[in-house]
């Protein structure tokens, strides 16, 4: 017995010999593109045609011995021969198609090739579409095949198996005697069950569209209108910072002078927007004066614009001189000094773990670090203050008390430098007489004081200029120029004496 699952495992060409063998007509159209025969409709014609014939059992036809074939000649073979041997070799083979003379004229080399190859293999040929031959006979199709085709399973269910239709029916929870029953009838269950599962989908969606629905009259759409985009921020967040200009029109950021804005940039808004232009300068908005206030009113804003009033013609006053009142000035209030610790009276007093600062006059940690190079004062109400030898002896001549060196050791004094001036040398001079009376640093700074003196008494050497560069007498006036001053003193006398 063939099961249907070794049909499945042959090839169309060996199930057509299989049909040629068992003698079962071979269908000329079948499911497929254009009317072509598939697989599947070779295998149902021969599960058909068994299950008919021998009574529903199927049996293996042994295949006869293998007879040598003709030669058959490969497609490359046939398409390296020209077109005139290759019509010889189709009216040859006696193909009907090759008979016509009209007919194989019209006939490319691609058309003959394949020609000949499906007669070589024993395929069917199917008829030319273009021009069929009047002498091509068409085939009728044997009866056994007509009612094969009219009689056709559906796809669904004619690729299966016998093992596979079972399952699918208990799967549907069929009844097990109907899935128990031949392939034909239990074909026929399914395609019933289907059906029936067809109509009862089809009442659930009339039922659905019949349920009425609530009639609701449709809301007419208000049409909203477009928000305005405002191109220079909102008031929390703006895009441009303070010190710069926002364009209402385009969102750029221009630069703030002195003059409000930059002369380039006012003649070609001025220019662009004619009598409508308008510079906000307290909020930095410029541009069209609409667009300004509708971006203030956004912002929350709306500066007050002076309107014009009408003009009404007044008589003519003689203007009387006005008095200048002098305007009284503004006395502004004397600022309150912060209090120091190094103050007199009311001083700030400095925490514990403080000590004033004589630089600063604040409070500072008392700390070896603060205290470190320092003089020390100690005043008699008890306060610290650290600061330089300078300003440490100020302090103690307002505010007495008792001052502390710092631990460093004290450095040489310096020597006295020796003035350059004649006063200068005077001074020192009576300075030392008065310490110390005669010692040789007079008598030193009396010879450099005589040595000051003489060089003041040799005149200066008198600076004579070189050949080249030795200045010349000026010119006398030239003739023009005292024709000119004549000329002049005669008009002069002409209106003078015109006048008398």
């Amino acid at each position: 017995m063939v099961v249907e699952e070794n049909l499945e495992r042959l090839t169309t060409r060996k199930l057509k010999a299989l049909m040629r063998r068992e003698g079962i007509p071979i269908p000329e159209t079948g499911t497929g593109k254009g009317g072509g025969v598939l697989k599947k409709d070779l295998i149902l014609v021969i599960t058909d045609y068994r299950a008919r014939a021998i009574g529903g059992v199927e049996m293996v036809i042994p295949a006869p011995r293998k007879t040598p074939s003709p030669a058959k000649t490969p497609t490359a073979a046939l398409q390296r021969l020209t077109v005139t041997k290759l019509r010889r070799k189709c009216r040859e083979l006696g193909l009907a198609e090759c008979m016509d003379k009209k007919q194989i004229a019209k006939m490319r080399k691609p058309e003959l090739v394949k020609l000949i190859r499906a007669a070589e293999m024993g395929l069917a040929i199917p008829a030319p579409r273009k021009t069929p031959s009047p002498k091509a006979r068409t085939p009728t199709p044997p009866p056994a095949v007509v009612e094969i085709v009219k009689t056709r399973i559906p796809g669904k269910y004619s690729s299966r198996s016998l093992e596979q239709l079972r399952k699918m029916c208990a799967i549907r929870n069929i009844e097990a005697e109907k899935c128990q029953l031949e392939r034909d009838e239990l074909i026929a269950v399914l395609m019933e069950y289907d059906r029936i599962l067809a109509e009862e989908r089809k009442a659930r969606m009339k039922a659905k569209k019949a349920k009425p629905k609530k009639k609701t009259t449709p809301k007419r759409k208000t049409p909203t209108p477009k928000k305005k985009a405002y191109k220079c921020g909102t008031r929390a967040d703006p895009k441009c910072p303070p010190s710069k200009i926002c364009d209402v029109d385009t969102g750029s950021c221009l630069t703030r002078t002195k003059a409000g804005m930059g002369k380039r940039a006012r003649e070609a808004r001025e220019k662009k927007y004619g009598d409508e232009y308008y510079f906000d300068d307290e909020h930095g908005l410029v541009g069209r004066k609409q667009d300004v206030l509708d971006h203030l009113e956004y912002w929350g804003l709306l500066p007050k614009i002076p309107t014009p009033k009408p003009r009404t013609p007044t008589p003519e006053k003689t203007p009387t001189p006005k008095r200048k009142t002098p305007t009284p000035k503004k006395r502004t209030p004397p600022r309150r000094k912060a209090k120091k610790c190094t103050d007199k009276e009311d001083p700030l007093l400095c925490d514990e773990g403080e000590i004033c600062s004589a630089s600063s006059g604040k409070c500072i940690k008392d700390t070896a670090r603060n205290r470190k190079d320092r003089y020390v004062l100690i005043t008699d109400d008890g306060r610290t203050i650290v600061g330089a030898q300078k300003t440490i002896k100020k302090l103690h001549s307002a505010l007495g008390g008792t001052i502390e060196a710092p631990g460093k050791k004290p450095s040489p004094p310096k020597k006295a430098k020796t003035p350059t001036t004649e006063s200068g040398l005077q001074k020192r001079i009576r300075e030392l007489l008065a310490e110390d009376g005669e010692n040789e640093e007079i008598g030193r700074l009396r010879d450099a004081l005589e040595a000051m003196k003489r060089k003041k008494k040799t005149p200066p050497k008198r600076k004579i200029p070189p050949k080249g560069k030795r200045k010349t007498p000026p010119k006398p006036p030239s003739y023009r120029l005292q024709a000119s001053k004549q000329d002049i003193a005669v008009t002069f006398a002409n209106c003078i004496a015109s006048l008398t």
